[in-house]
């Protein structure tokens, strides 16, 4: 699994990523795996991690690499 410093570094794989760092991306503060939404209508992008309760949130964002490759709504936990 692919340890980031912080959810910045989060946010860049999730948006331009290959699949397989996507794939194995996890939360920078507690190393489990994260969610993510996207909603296609307000190109609006939320990322979560369930286990420490973490949510990043974006509005008028363009579409995440990891929404191209795993669809709309996604959980890593799976």
């Amino acid at each position: 699994m692919q340890q980031l410093n912080d959810w910045y570094d989060v946010d860049d794989v999730l948006y331009d990523g290959t699949k397989e760092e996507i794939e194995n991306i996890v939360c920078p503060d507690c190393g489990k795996k994260i969610s993510y939404r996207y909603s296609d209508g307000s190109n609006s992008f939320e990322v979560s991690c369930k286990l420490c309760g973490h949510i990043s949130r974006a509005t008028g964002s363009p579409k995440p690499n990891c929404v191209i490759y795993f669809g709309n709504e996604y959980d890593f936990r799976k």
